[in-house]
This record gives C-alpha cells, sequence and structure tokens, in this order.
C-alpha cells in the first residue's frame, strides 16, 4: 500500500505516482568546471545500477525517488513495449516518489500542480575526447563543431530533478499527463537476467528497431487500433508550453509590464497577449519568451521588478557578475578599463582585456551595482534553491542558508552533471576575481629586480643546471691541404631551483556578518602587492647574504679603496676595468657595464651623472673655511642608468621571507653600489629567477575553510626563486676601505 504524503499545505498526496522522464536528448551542455562545452554521446553511456536513485540538484541528502526502468537510446535506436516505441537519442525512465519528508514533498507538489522542472543526469566521465576547433564530428545522430568535449564512455550513477538543466529539452512530468505513458508504465516489465538482449548495462538497453519493425504480441488482435505515444518533439513542445505558462504567471503575479518585444520586432502590450502568441508560436522559445517578460518587467510603469527574477536572467551570467565584483574595487586594486600588458609580457590585464562588450554593459545593471556578499549570496541561493525570501543578509539564518546553498553548488559540481541550479559557480567566481585583483595589483607595485636579474623559465622544481657556452672566438686560417683546426670550448654551469611562496585568505564571519565585500577583496589587493615585494626582498637578500662569495678580488669583479667612492672619476674607472675583462678565449667578453645599482644616499649623484652636461659636484675649501662648488663637464653622462633600492642601504629593513633566519638585512652599506650589464646579454647574466613555467606572476586556488566561511578561502601563491649565475658580470664597488 502506497504511503500518504502531505503537501506544504498540511493535505494528503498520493506518493505512488508515478512519472516519466526525459533526462538527456545527446545535446551539447555548458557544464560547471568545463570550459568548453560537452556532449555525452549516449551510445557509449551505463548505468552504475539497476535502479537508479532519483534526487534533487544532485544533492545526495534530498532523496526523492527511484527509477522503476530506465533505458539509453542511441541515435536512431528505438525499443518497443507492447505498441509503444521510443527513439533516440535519449535517455528515458519511469519512476516514483519513495521520500515523503517535507522537502519531497513540496518537490511533488510543485510536479503536479504543473512546475516545468528539467532533468539532469549524474554521471562520471570515463572516457573523454577532445574536439579541436572548426573540426567537426558526428555523435548522437547530430553534428558538432569544435572546440567542445564528447564523452566517450560515462557512468550514470543518478538522476536529478532540477530547475535549469544543461540540457533544457529535458523534462518531467506525472506519466498519466502523456498520451499513452500511463497505460505503458503499466505493461513495461523490467528485462531479468535471463534477457541477453537487454541485461547488460554495457550493451543497447534493447536491440534496435523502427516503427515498422515493432512486434504485436501474439495474445492481442492485429486489428486493434494501437495507440501512439508521442514522439519527443511533440513532448518538448509541450514542455514549451508548460513553461512559458509559468513564466507568465509570475510575471503577471508581480504587476503589470511595459511593451513586451520578442524577436523580429513583434510586440505586445499585456502579458495575455504576449502568453498566447509565443503558445502558438514554435520559434518562440521559453528561453526568448523568459528574456522578453524580463526585460519588459524592467520597463513596467509602476511596481518594482519582481523580486529574485532578476537573478534567473540569461543575460546575468557568471562573468557579469565577476566584472561587477571587479569594478567596485578597481580604484583600489589598479585595474585599467583598457587592456594594459603585463610587466613581463606575457599578457594583458584590464576590464577591456578579460571582457566582451556585451558582459561590461551587463555588469552595469542596477542589481550588480555595488556589489556585496549578501546580494552574492542571495543570487545563490535563489539559483540553487528557487526562492529568494531574505529581506535582510546579515542575519544568521541567511548565511546559514547560504553555506548550505554554497555547499549543494559544489557537490552539484562535480562530474558530468548539470548543475541545475547553480549557472553561476561561486568557487569560479571568487578564484577569477582573485586572480585578476591579485594581477592588477601585482603590476602597480614598482619593481628592480628585473633590471639586473633574468627571468627564466623551468619546467618542475628539481635543481637545473644551466649552462653557457664559453668558445675560443676567433677563426683560424685554413692551409692549401684544406685542414681546419679544431676550437676550444668551455662550459659555465650552475644550478637553478624554483620554490613556492603563498599564504591562506578567506572570508571571515566577521566580514559577512558585516556584509562588506570591500573588506574581503581588499586582501586580495593586499597579497597582490606582497607578490613583487618578495620577489623584490629576496633578490637583495640573495645579493647582499652572499657578497663575499660573488665578489672577489681574485674574480676581478670587486674594488675598494677611498678612491672607489661615487664620482665621475670612479664611474671611468669601474667601467675601465670592467670592459678589460676577457673570457675563455682571451678576447674581450661581449657585455657592456650600462647599469648602477645604488642605495638611496647614493640616489642623486647617480642620476646626476647619469643626465647632466655639467653638474655641480666638486667643491673646494677656501682659505676661511667656506666651501666653493665647482660645475664639472661630464664624461660619463648616459653611461651607467641608475637602479635605486634601499635595500641596499636602509638598515631599519628587515628581512621577512625566512623566519628561520635573521632578521637582520645583511651586508648593508650607504657607500657600496654594482655596477652590471643587460641580465639578457649572450655572455649571461649575474643572477636568475628561475619561475615555473616562466610564470612570475601570483597564482589562487580554491582552499575549503568549511561551511564556517562558507568554503571561499583562496590560497595564493607564486612559484619561483633568487640564485646567483654568471657574478662575475656584475662588479661590487664598496665606495671605501
Amino acid at each position: 500500500m502506497n504511503k500518504p504524503m502531505m503537501n506544504c499545505l498540511g493535505e494528503t498526496t498520493n506518493a505512488g505516482d508515478k512519472y516519466f522522464m526525459l533526462a538527456n536528448t545527446g545535446t551539447a551542455m555548458r557544464l560547471m568546471f568545463y570550459d568548453l562545452p560537452v556532449v555525452i554521446d549516449l551510445a557509449g553511456a551505463e548505468f552504475a545500477s539497476e535502479t537508479l536513485p532519483v534526487i534533487y540538484s544532485h544533492w545526495p541528502d534530498e532523496p526523492l525517488g527511484a527509477t522503476q526502468w530506465r533505458r539509453v537510446l542511441a541515435a536512431g535506436e528505438t525499443y518497443a513495449v507492447k505498441d509503444k516505441t521510443f527513439t533516440g537519442p535519449a535517455i528515458i525512465a519511469e519512476w516514483k516518489f519513495t521520500n515523503s519528508q517535507e522537502m519531497a514533498a513540496g518537490v511533488k507538489e510543485n510536479l503536479d500542480n504543473g512546475f516545468p522542472f528539467q532533468v539532469s543526469v549524474g554521471a562520471l566521465p570515463v572516457e573523454m575526447e577532445d574536439i579541436e576547433a572548426g573540426a567537426t564530428v558526428e555523435v548522437n545522430g547530430q553534428t558538432f563543431q569544435g572546440p567542445l568535449k564528447i564523452a566517450r564512455k560515462s557512468l550514470v550513477k543518478e538522476l536529478s530533478v532540477v530547475v535549469f538543466g544543461a540540457d533544457r529539452f529535458t523534462s518531467t512530468m506525472k506519466a498519466r499527463e502523456i498520451k499513452g505513458v500511463d497505460e505503458m508504465s503499466k505493461t513495461t516489465q523490467i528485462p531479468n537476467a535471463s534477457d541477453t538482449q537487454t541485461q547488460q548495462q554495457s550493451t543497447p538497453p534493447a536491440p534496435p528497431m523502427n516503427a515498422s519493425q515493432t512486434q504485436t504480441p501474439p495474445t492481442e488482435p492485429k486489428e486493434k487500433e494501437k495507440e501512439k505515444l508521442p514522439d519527443m518533439h511533440a513532448m518538448q513542445e509541450q514542455m514549451r508550453i508548460l513553461s512559458i505558462e509559468t513564466i507568465a504567471s509570475s510575471i503577471a503575479a508581480a504587476g503589470t509590464v511595459g511593451e513586451i518585444e520578442f524577436e523580429g520586432g513583434v510586440m505586445f502590450r499585456s502579458i495575455e497577449a504576449a502568453e498566447n502568441y509565443a503558445k502558438k508560436t514554435p520559434s518562440v522559445t521559453a528561453d526568448a519568451f523568459k528574456k522578453a517578460m524580463l526585460e519588459a518587467s524592467r520597463k513596467r510603469p509602476v511596481g518594482p521588478v519582481a523580486p529574485g527574477l532578476h537573478v534567473t536572467d540569461n543575460e546575468i551570467t557568471a562573468a557579469a557578475m565577476e566584472c561587477a565584483i571587479l569594478k567596485s574595487v578597481a580604484a583600489d586594486a589598479h585595474i585599467p578599463v583598457t587592456a594594459t600588458a603585463t610587466k613581463d609580457g606575457r599578457e594583458k590585464y584590464g576590464l577591456e582585456a578579460w571582457f566582451d562588450q556585451k558582459t561590461l554593459e551587463a555588469s552595469d545593471r542596477p542589481q550588480l551595482r555595488n556589489p556585496s556578499l549578501g546580494m552574492i549570496y542571495a543570487t545563490l541561493i535563489k539559483q540553487v534553491f528557487g526562492f529568494n525570501e531574505f529581506a535582510n543578509t546579515r542575519n544568521e539564518e541567511f548565511w546559514v542558508r547560504a553555506s548550505d546553498a554554497y555547499n549543494h553548488a559544489r557537490v552539484a559540481g562535480y562530474g558530468l552533471q548539470a548543475a541545475a541550479g547553480s549557472p553561476i559557480s561561486l568557487d569560479v567566481v571568487w578564484l577569477n576575481v582573485a586572480r585578476k585583483i591579485l594581477l592588477a595589483s601585482s603590476q602597480g607595485i614598482p619593481t628592480t629586480y628585473q633590471h639586473w636579474c633574468k627571468v627564466i623559465n623551468v619546467s618542475d622544481f628539481k635543481p637545473t643546471t644551466l649552462y653557457t657556452v664559453d668558445i675560443d672566438g676567433t677563426l683560424a686560417p685554413i692551409g692549401n691541404n684544406g685542414v681546419m683546426e679544431h676550437g676550444r670550448m668551455g662550459d659555465s654551469t650552475f644550478t637553478v631551483q624554483t620554490r613556492t611562496f603563498g599564504k591562506i585568505y578567506g572570508i571571515t564571519r566577521v566580514e559577512r556578518i558585516n556584509d562588506d565585500i570591500n573588506a574581503y577583496l581588499s586582501k586580495f589587493v593586499t597579497i597582490g602587492q606582497t607578490v613583487p615585494k618578495t620577489v623584490e626582498q629576496l633578490a637583495y637578500y640573495v645579493l647582499l647574504k652572499g657578497i663575499n662569495t660573488y665578489f672577489t678580488a681574485g674574480k676581478g669583479n670587486k674594488i675598494t679603496g677611498a678612491d672607489s667612492a661615487f664620482s665621475q672619476e670612479a664611474v671611468k674607472k669601474v667601467c675601465e676595468k670592467y670592459r678589460d675583462r676577457v673570457g675563455f678565449d682571451k678576447q674581450p667578453i661581449a657585455a657592456t657595464p650600462d647599469r648602477v645599482i645604488v642605495g638611496t644616499q647614493l640616489d642623486e649623484i647617480a642620476t646626476k651623472l647619469y643626465t647632466y652636461e655639467m653638474p655641480v659636484m666638486a667643491y673646494q675649501t677656501g682659505n676661511n673655511g667656506e666651501i666653493r662648488y665647482q660645475a664639472m663637464n661630464n664624461e660619463v653622462k648616459g653611461r651607467l642608468r641608475p637602479i635605486v633600492s634601499p635595500y641596499l642601504s636602509n638598515t631599519a629593513i628587515k628581512q621577512t621571507i625566512f623566519s628561520e633566519e635573521s632578521k637582520t638585512f645583511p651586508n648593508q652599506s650607504q657607500t657600496q653600489y654594482f655596477v652590471n650589464c643587460d641580465p639578457n646579454s649572450s655572455e649571461g647574466s649575474a643572477f636568475y629567477i628561475p619561475c615555473l613555467h616562466g610564470n612570475i606572476n601570483p597564482h589562487v586556488e580554491a582552499y575549503d575553510f568549511g561551511a564556517g566561511m562558507l568554503g571561499t578561502g583562496v590560497q595564493v601563491y607564486a612559484d619561483f626563486n633568487v640564485v646567483p649565475g654568471k657574478t662575475e658580470l656584475m662588479t661590487l664597488v664598496t665606495g671605501a676601505n
């Protein structure tokens, strides 16, 4: 005997009602966590069990019922049950409710009242195939053009009743409401183990048959008139009309609207007239009808927009929400409007680099201006649970519900399921927002390391040996006998190894109760700035810590003495010694000194020597002790470009990277300076910065804090290191004894 169910009004309903389900039609779908459309090849789809669970929106803790039978039909394949025939491609099933709890009763009530639920399959991909852009492929009897992904083999684990499915042609409704299905459900028999044609999940569930081959059981008279089951197109048309009726009712409940305009310029002034036109016009899809009605609702003469309807507007995408969030913090994060190249030239950043014009305009919608944490999570609640009842986003009840919605959406994102109620994945939104803020804010910090260190690409974290090849750089004459001499080669080798630097950040309880999105996003701004700051500090820390190893009189790259103090004469002397160096072949090295690294105390004199024609530099002391200044003819103008850093001389700066080492910054001096060549010279570089895959920009990944923080933590890191290279290409001048 069927167990009675109670709906939300306390009325008894029939738990034994059977429902027909069209779960997938083999079309291309946009799925969470997939950057390309995905097509499930139904010919390679298998079921994980004989009876599949039917759940709500892929949420395991919200079971609805179980399938009575289920079938996978490949393209062109038919399956006959008595006088009824199904034609693929499709996943079809019949199911009934097994859960009498309030949640399931609510779903059943909505179904019985005609709510146009869709269906989503929860499947695990077993074998995926990538189709390149421009290529075509035939799957499920249809031709698709790349780029896209094909799930050649997949394991269907559950079927979900959802509000919005990735396959918009899916549906579920009472079996008796579809002509012929109720009778079919009474006569369908699930195959037993002896039925070799249908028992294996890895093979088609029934032999291929077409309508002309359908067999009539011998117990029935041949002359009996056969009842025809509507084809899939008829069912889809029925669902289109039901969806239009539901949307029209929702809009009408919110009040009047402005002019309603469909594509092609067809206009109406009433919801009823627009609804009648749409139902009679097959070319007007449910999505197109919704878009027209929502646009008209924004133009309604009086009254507010229907509560929460805007969050289901197809034009308000994850990208639009992401763009709106970035606009709210653009000034603090130094995010430019126009496309701007990063310092390393690897990519462009800025609002116009990240978003197309349509998205930029959509992000200016009133409901997305000045976004808050509450607004974002209210959107998620609406998408996952289908309602938005929270006027006060600062109460605990709202954030408990937001946490449920967030975790619900995350579970719904695994496998190939359509992430029904979550077209906007907050994980993806937060990660994209975080990375863009990090990238932009990291570009706003002035750094100097790139002017004397060479950034190089390494493929992993293992130690890597770099080689600079030295050869005898001249050729020898060839005698009459045609014999050529053998040249000599030598290698300069050194080891580089990258490492990871990073931190973890997340939304705290205080931030979410205060509904302060800027407090959260400011963390990304700050950590984005720390990435270049870390590289800069590490570069100078490595330089100064090993100063007595890298620079020695024996190498010829260390100059000391009172006459080494920064001056025109000292610059001439240092450059002369630098250019007198010879390489492996006893020939001049192919590097020219063109820059000098100085502390803040030497900034002024270094700038004058580099830019002035007649700097006032020298002075004399008169008989009475007065100081007499003298302008000098600058013979070294434009020779050494100053690179100024306080790390060389400011003793107030402390080392903050390595907690196990002394906090004192080593070997600082107000008088020392370093003369160097272009780090990209053919001779090599004095110092290298090995970066994983050559990318020194910050990375961001999700970090699960759990429900207490809504799971919206991020871990920010960068993969780099600073290591000595051909240090003889840099000269240390102490500027004193």
